[in-house]
């Protein structure tokens, strides 16, 4: 999972490492509040996770029946002889397996389609905005290793 818990760990590793680095030894005055911010980003991940997956899934849902609805809406508005032109049950099966396909991709690869693309776009724009010079290296350099 990747988000703020995470970005909580990195930096409580971060100043851990840095103190160490330093010359300063490990005591339990200062194991404990990095232990408590790891566990707090833990909870944090959990908590935000569960609300992400949570609406992803009732959004993905409330669209596919929306645009089922939409279908079926056209569907009714045809002329009787698109209908009488198709064996029985040809229009309905395929129109039932095609929604089936449009809500799996709504709930599952879309969702994770927005999770795999926002993170390394959201650090993107933020080394633009930071230096425009090591932002357009970032693309360069990502552009090259995809395939």
């Amino acid at each position: 999972m990747t988000g703020v818990g995470s970005d909580l760990q990195r930096l409580s590793r971060i100043w851990a490492i840095t103190h160490l680095t330093q010359g300063r030894q490990l005591t339990g005055l200062w194991i404990a509040p990095v232990t408590g911010v790891v566990a707090l980003s833990l909870l944090g991940q959990l908590f935000f996770g569960r609300l992400s997956v949570r609406d992803s899934w009732l959004s993905s849902y409330e669209l596919a029946g929306d645009l089922r609805l939409i279908v079926l809406n056209h569907v009714r508005r045809l002329l009787l002889a698109a209908h009488q032109a198709r064996h029985c049950g040809d229009p309905l099966s395929a129109l039932t397996s095609d929604m089936q396909l449009l809500e799996i991709f709504f709930s599952h690869g879309l969702p994770s389609i927005a999770a795999s693309t926002g993170l390394p776009l959201a650090i993107f724009c933020v080394l633009l905005i930071q230096d425009w010079r090591v932002g357009l290296i970032a693309a360069v350099s990502t552009g090259l290793a995809l395939p």
